[in-house]
């Protein structure tokens, strides 16, 4: 999987195999732009906000 973060404050989760198939995740950091997004594993993903907030998400496999 593959994630894009955004100047509207969503996340995007992309299937490598199969683009089409996408998970979106609005207002991940309503207070600011979302900075870095960082796998830690297969499952976990950690995003930060322009405002420093620290967000960890569990992602099913899509």
């Amino acid at each position: 999987m593959v994630a894009s973060g955004s100047l509207d404050t969503t996340i995007i989760i992309w299937s490598v195999t199969n683009p089409a198939k996408h998970t979106i995740i609005k207002n991940a950091h309503p207070q600011s732009q979302i900075t870095r997004l960082i796998w830690l594993d297969e499952e976990t993903l950690i995003s930060v906000g322009q405002d420093c907030n620290t967000k960890i998400w569990r992602i099913e496999k899509i």
